[in-house]
């Protein structure tokens, strides 16, 4: 398990591009169809974009 990060809301805001930070931060979603994964095949283990756990 992944100790708890403390981060600022402004770092948060360096770190992530504007979609990443309203939809990790603010609980937004994503646009229906446009995510990168949304057709491929591949099998994996997708990562949290703020902690890095396995999701």
């Amino acid at each position: 398990m992944s100790e708890k990060t403390h981060t600022s809301e402004q770092e948060w805001r360096q770190q992530l591009t504007p979609e990443q930070y309203r939809v990790t931060r603010e609980k937004g979603t994503e646009r229906p169809f446009t995510g990168d994964h949304q057709v491929s095949a591949e099998q994996g283990i997708y990562h949290c974009i703020c902690c890095g756990a396995p999701r």
